[in-house]
């Protein structure tokens, strides 16, 4: 897994506990430089704090500078020579779709401005690795949010995996080149 230019992007995708985390960790580690973990997960409680512990705990040691940045990208300070984790599209994209004060940004609307950020944060970086997910393998919720979420996040990383030099599949920690 390499980033040929500047600007690079390399999408890891994959289901629930597949290893896509550790493969992004492994990937960026591999690019070399300096490194940033582009944390999008908000803490609501029990379930995220565990999840971003264990993140937290999984990449200790590897040199990461952790900026915390839930929605709005512009505010990442990123330097041109960092290689960026950004963990995950999915909370970056229910972030910037239901907003603190409890509105919803229409999914046009929010589809758009994900776009550009992520487009503006590419270009911002030496190389960019996303960690998406493959949401055909988790379960379906019948809530209409919901299904407006899901689509709106399945548009983002299709255009994304679209623009990226390299998208992985990463099943039981094993990754598979699909582009």
């Amino acid at each position: 897994m390499q980033a040929e230019r500047q600007g690079a992007v390399i999408l890891i995708i994959g289901g629930s506990a597949s290893g896509k985390s550790e493969c992004a960790e492994r990937c960026v580690t591999a690019l070399g430089g300096a490194r940033v973990y582009l944390a999008t997960m908000e803490e609501s409680g029990g379930e995220s704090r565990s999840r971003i512990e264990k993140h937290r705990t999984q990449r200790a040691g590897r040199g990461f500078r952790t900026v915390e940045c839930a929605r709005g990208l512009e505010a990442a300070e990123i330097a041109p020579e960092e290689v960026v984790l950004l963990e995950c599209l999915s909370n970056l994209v229910a972030n910037e779709m239901f907003l603190p004060d409890g509105t919803v940004r229409e999914a046009a609307v929010c589809e758009a401005l994900l776009l550009q950020e992520l487009r503006a944060l590419r270009r911002r970086c030496r190389a960019l690795v996303v960690v998406g997910n493959i949401l055909t393998e988790e379960p379906v919720s019948p809530e209409p949010l919901t299904a407006q979420w899901l689509q709106l996040f399945s548009a983002v990383q299709n255009q994304l995996a679209a623009e990226a030099e390299a998208v992985y599949r990463v099943t039981a920690g094993i990754p598979e080149r699909l582009k």
